[in-house]
């Protein structure tokens, strides 16, 4: 095989290669199921904030104010915004529209203030939690 008939080779399979690894790490196009983006961790302006409700919720459980159950049920709606921020990552990619992003930071909101207001009773029993 000649140089040019190799080089031709190796640069036919680097342009098929490069879209194949590209859509398998979630950078191609944003078409298929939102399940299939397991890399998606989520829209960089609400890690902050889910950060700091993670880390209340630990606190709660650490300082006695949150009980298991109560923990729990504040994890699954923060895990309900993780999904809906990954739908709307397969509907729209990195370009989230202004009313979706909303809603997802009501919801953040909300989750943090059922933390604080959990905070603010000072104990894990049921207290009007439910």
């Amino acid at each position: 095989m000649t140089f040019k008939a190799k080089l031709l080779t190796v640069l036919g399979a680097a342009l098929v290669a490069t879209p194949l690894a590209a859509s398998a790490q979630g950078w191609g196009d944003y078409g298929g199921d939102w399940r299939d983006r397991p890399s998606f961790a989520g829209y960089p302006q609400f890690q902050n904030e889910k950060a700091h409700i993670r880390g209340e919720i630990r606190e709660g459980l650490r300082e006695g104010w949150l009980d298991r159950d109560q923990a729990g049920d504040l994890l699954r709606r923060l895990q309900w915004v993780q999904r809906r921020e990954a739908r709307e990552f397969g509907e729209h990619g990195w370009n989230l529209p202004y009313w979706d992003r909303q809603q997802i930071q009501t919801s953040l909101d909300q989750i943090d203030r059922a933390v604080d207001q959990a905070r603010d009773r000072g104990d894990a029993d049921d207290g009007g939690w439910r």
